[in-house]
């Protein structure tokens, strides 16, 4: 036998239940192990009434409810708005922070909904392409089942970083010009 609330998602696709009391887990994997970055989780919606729903202070900064969004470029545009908002000084604090090394990073379990995955400004070596929007749980549609174990592969821009103390890691732009000032300095006496 099954505990705890359930919520049909819609008879007329024939789905199956979500467990609202599951909580989830995210993974993030980048393609490459030797790459770490940090990420925070921003709770910015709910699953409620079948549906995800931005928390209401996102939905008006959007003027449309995350359900009924049409496109992903419709969808993309939300994200950017409501990451700007968030960036912007507007003292909103993550729901999770995230430590992503040796190309991977887990979350604890965490609460059903409606997740903004953004870069900030910790240690890094690579960035993010873009700010990432997880639906938690997540449907997949050709098994017919909602995942609460998430894994997400994020699209990625390589950066070149090199370290001379495990400590301190400078990008490929700074030793170039320490290497030209060298140069400069030996050819100039």
């Amino acid at each position: 036998t099954m505990s705890g609330t359930w919520m049909s998602v819609s008879a007329a696709e024939e789905k199956p239940l979500v467990d609202m009391d599951q909580e989830v887990e995210i993974s993030i994997l980048l393609e490459d192990e030797s790459r770490f970055m940090e990420v925070d989780l921003y709770l910015i919606g709910e699953y409620k009434e079948d549906e995800f729903r931005y928390l209401p202070a996102y939905r008006e900064l959007v003027d449309k409810d995350y359900y009924a969004l049409d496109t992903d470029r419709q969808r993309d545009e939300s994200v950017e708005t409501i990451a700007a908002y968030i960036k912007g000084g507007n003292d909103i604090m993550p729901d999770v922070n995230l430590q992503i090394t040796n190309g991977v990073g887990k979350t604890n379990e965490i609460p059903l909904g409606l997740y903004l995955i953004i870069q900030n400004d910790g240690n890094h070596n690579s960035e993010l392409d873009k700010n990432i929007i997880v639906e938690a749980p997540l449907y997949d549609e050709e098994q017919n089942i909602y995942l609460y174990d998430i894994s997400l592969y994020p699209k990625w821009e390589r950066s070149i970083w090199f370290s001379f103390r495990p400590e301190v890691i400078y990008p490929l732009e700074i030793i170039l010009l320490l290497g030209i000032c060298t140069l400069l300095c030996i050819f100039s006496t």
